[in-house]
């Protein structure tokens, strides 16, 4: 049987963890807006909300810092959407908007893991 300080003390972790959510993390945002990567010439649609996402992840984590490191991770996670666009050269068909990695993969110091 479970000590009665057990609920206690899981109240108060995560009364501490919203507390810090609303003091440090609820402000967070990725650098990079759907505009941005629009004008890396990233085509609308659902894959434009999964690399914020992905973004956001990495702002959270502190994996990504600075919109370069940003720019790195979508130019690296995401290299045959980028230049697809309408700003994008050739003008053809847009591939398969889901070819990025799968939300969650791990991300190494804003870089794209080996291999990919």
């Amino acid at each position: 049987m479970a000590p009665l300080h057990d609920g206690k003390t899981q109240q108060e972790g995560t009364r501490r963890a919203i507390s810090f959510f609303f003091r440090k993390l609820k402000e967070v945002r990725p650098f990079l807006r759907g505009k941005d990567l629009a004008e890396m010439g990233v085509p609308p649609g659902p894959v434009v909300p999964e690399i914020l996402d992905r973004l956001l992840d990495g702002r959270l984590n502190g994996e990504l810092t600075s919109r370069d490191e940003e720019i790195l991770f979508v130019r690296s996670q995401y290299p045959s959407l980028v230049g697809l666009g309408s700003a994008g050269a050739g003008g053809g068909p847009a591939q398969n908007a889901c070819e990025g990695p799968a939300l969650g993969a791990p991300l190494r110091n804003g870089r794209a893991p080996a291999g990919v």
